[in-house]
């Protein structure tokens, strides 16, 4: 028997929220925070006359995608780095 585990996006955004307060409370300095993305969204209307449809869409050669980045110092020189991306 098999048994298939995974952790989806919100659960490791989950735990890695989690572990950002502990390491900022041992370290003096304040992480760093770095929000990024690319938004490349379109919009799509059919009218044939009797019905209409609207949709939006991401374009296939370039998707949307956000991003969080922090930067914890640690004792010793050492530093803490944070990627999640989605998209």
């Amino acid at each position: 028997m098999k048994i298939k585990q995974s952790l989806g996006t919100s659960t490791i955004a989950a735990l890695g929220m989690a572990l950002v307060p502990a390491l900022a409370q041992a370290q003096s300095a304040d992480p760093v925070w770095d929000f990024y993305g690319h938004l490349n969204l379109g919009v799509i209307n059919v009218d044939d006359g009797v019905d209409s449809n609207s949709a939006f869409t991401d374009n296939d050669n370039s998707n949307s995608r956000i991003g969080l980045k922090m930067t914890q110092a640690l004792q010793g020189g050492s530093e803490l780095k944070l990627t999640f991306e989605t998209g």
